[in-house]
């Protein structure tokens, strides 16, 4: 049974035994009634056997958003789904048990297992979730290196969250040996569309600025500079961008802005770190002039 709650009078009402509210009469309202149709068309191929309009009516059960949740019931299709060999369900199961902020009982082992299947019957998806599973001991003893093959593979799909991850590993040596030839080759493939973390921007913005591992650019270094700057405030980003600006790269000179910005971060006593960079690269200027 599905229930949707009156908009009017917030009784809960079975469904499709009606449409107006069995308390104050008021009809669903566009929302409802264009879920409504479409459970219905879901409910008829669910019946024909159709593994994916049974998942389809999981989801409508899981989400809440027009008829009333149904965790059991969710659960109980959304594993029909899987068990009728529909890799999307597979891993969509995995998810369920796997993230704790939804309203699933918490499983690892069982994320674990049915993100294999899913990878197994071919869901591109799962590869990334299993690394994940592989790298830190959730569902399955740890393993890095069959972690690191899964999110090589992930991100040769095109993936960028892998992409990103893989490169950060190789560029700092975590799980893997450091080798900056391959970070860069990943960090060449991601673009600050992709939404990446700070440590990512600013490792992207300085293999651009180097030059050894990647084609000096220094264009895209800025881009990626700006980014950690906008998105994350990062400090050791903005004086990458104050020194470009009061050297000209990647962006037209302008040694004022480049000076009042290096003077802002070494006045800025929150990150002794950035503050004593900064107040380095003033001295080096002063010098200079």
């Amino acid at each position: 049974m599905i229930f949707w709650k009156c908009s009017n009078c917030e009784t809960n009402n079975l469904y499709p035994k009606t449409i107006e509210c069995e308390c104050c009469g008021a009809k669903m309202n566009s929302d409802q009634t264009e879920y409504a149709k479409r459970f219905t068309f879901y409910k008829q191929r669910a019946d024909e056997g159709d593994s994916y309009a049974i998942m389809n009516m999981a989801e409508f059960y899981a989400s809440g958003n027009v008829f009333i949740k149904d965790i059991d019931k969710a659960l109980e299709m959304m594993t029909d789904a899987a068990n009728r060999s529909n890799a999307d369900a597979q891993q969509i199961l995995a998810d369920w048990y796997f993230f704790e902020d939804n309203d699933f009982p918490s499983n690892d082992k069982l994320a674990f297992e049915w993100a294999n299947k899913a990878y197994e019957s071919g869901n591109l998806y799962s590869a990334e979730f299993l690394a994940t599973c592989y790298l830190h001991g959730y569902g399955v003893a740890k393993n890095e290196s069959k972690g690191i093959e899964l999110l090589t593979e992930a991100a040769n799909f095109g993936f960028s969250r892998p992409m990103e991850q893989i490169a950060n590993y190789y560029n700092d040596g975590r799980y893997v040996e450091i080798d900056k030839q391959k970070a860069a080759q990943y960090y060449s493939r991601l673009c600050t569309d992709d939404n990446c973390l700070m440590e990512t921007a600013y490792n992207a913005g300085f293999m651009y600025y180097d030059g050894k591992y990647i084609e000096q650019n220094y264009t895209k270094a800025a881009e990626w500079f700006n980014y950690a700057v906008d998105c994350y405030g990062d400090l050791g980003s903005k004086i990458m961008i104050a020194k470009f600006h009061y050297d000209g790269l990647g962006c037209p000179q302008n040694k004022a802005l480049g000076y009042r910005m290096m003077v802002e971060i070494a006045e800025n006593k929150t990150d002794e770190w950035a503050s004593n960079m900064a107040n380095k690269h003033l001295a080096m200027w002063a010098n200079k002039n």
